[in-house]
């Protein structure tokens, strides 16, 4: 998230860039990273937003693949997102979020559950959301050489899970 946060406030003081109109793009582990950072969040450690030295910096759209709702949803290592009191920087206006994932994501406990309830949250909060679910695509579904099938420790919220990818040319 901080080199998230680092990358916007570079790119703000860069000549030719709008600092309001800086967008950001995530896929798996990093599809999470940009779910944050589009919602301000301020991780634990984080001292100062990450517009500060960069007045006006904020991320204006987000734009995720296959992020693991499940994990923002259930996993104990993040549940700090989930806290209501979670420190946030101020967004005016809360950058449009339009997430990806597969419906057979086998990170995702259930895809379209858990994705509609980040989405659901976001809306909430005044961000304009756009949620794409791919029939029968799996994790990392644009790959066109995918490893074999493999257990991740990360997959399910943290329970672990086989992970079978797919590639698909037709959803990439």
């Amino acid at each position: 998230l901080s080199d998230a946060c680092g990358a916007l406030a570079y790119l703000a003081k860069m000549p030719g860039i709008a600092p309001d109109n800086i967008g950001i793009l995530g896929l798996s582990s990093g599809g999470l990273v940009a779910l944050m950072a589009a919602q301000g969040l301020l991780a634990p450690g984080m001292i100062a937003p990450p517009n500060s030295s960069t007045p006006g910096a904020q991320f204006r759209g987000a734009f995720v693949l296959y992020p693991s709702c499940a994990n923002v949803r259930h996993d104990p290592k993040l549940s700090w997102m989930r806290q209501a009191n979670v420190r946030r920087s101020p967004l005016n206006p809360p950058p449009a979020v339009t997430l990806v994932v597969g419906t057979e994501d086998d990170y995702e406990i259930n895809a379209s559950e858990d994705c509609n309830a980040v989405m659901d949250d976001l809306a909430s909060r005044g961000h304009p959301t756009r949620l794409t679910l791919l029939p029968g695509a799996t994790h990392a579904f644009d790959w066109p050489h995918p490893p074999p099938p493999g257990f991740s420790r990360f997959a399910k919220a943290g329970q672990g899970s086989m992970l079978t990818m797919r590639y698909s040319k037709r959803d990439s």
